[in-house]
């Protein structure tokens, strides 16, 4: 998971995003940095909204965590 979230954080300021962004997509401040720093786990039902905030699907987020290679589920 500690991998997850700091991929996560690369994207977030990719996009010039604060942690108190998202809080609007149902998550805390305190819950998205301890998940940036892989101390905590987000279910899909709040991953999603997040990364709907920045506009960047499932996919495109498992492919730069895959290594830049596309799941065998793909």
């Amino acid at each position: 998971m500690e991998k997850l979230g700091f991929i996560f954080k690369k994207f977030r300021q990719a996009h010039h995003l604060k942690l108190n962004d998202f809080t609007q997509a149902g998550i805390s401040t305190s819950q998205l940095s301890r998940f940036e720093r892989g101390t905590f786990e987000l279910t899909v039902g709040k991953f999603i909204p997040v990364l709907d905030k920045m506009n960047v699907s499932l996919e495109e987020f498992m492919y730069v965590a895959n290594g830049f290679q596309w799941s065998e589920l793909r």
